[in-house]
């Protein structure tokens, strides 16, 4: 979370809140929270393995709510994007290595 404060000039990261901003700021996070779907409330999902074949799977994901509904059609469409796969996906963030850090 970023928190900034808008001088008319423009925007600039805001060093200390107040009472009122910190409550302000939890009640937006909360609310923003309380959006994100949350499996096995809002959505479930189903993992089928063909029987006499460990490499034939097929995944589905049940709605149980308008927000799974939603979250159904999103993942299934970054399901087709990026297939999952046996392997680990690459690190977002490379790992430095200390000899790295040190020179």
């Amino acid at each position: 979370m970023k928190v900034a404060i808008d001088y008319g000039t423009g925007k600039k990261p805001l060093p200390t809140m107040t009472t009122p901003q910190i409550k302000q700021a939890v009640a937006v996070m909360d609310c923003i929270g309380r959006l994100i779907p949350q499996e096995g409330v809002d959505y479930d999902v189903e993992i089928v393995f063909k029987d006499g074949s460990p490499y034939s799977v097929s995944m589905g994901v049940i709605a149980l709510t308008d927000k799974g509904e939603w979250w159904k059609k999103y993942v299934m469409e970054f399901i087709k994007r990026y297939p999952p796969t046996i392997e680990n996906p690459p690190q977002a963030i490379q790992e430095v290595k200390d000899e790295e850090i040190m020179s």
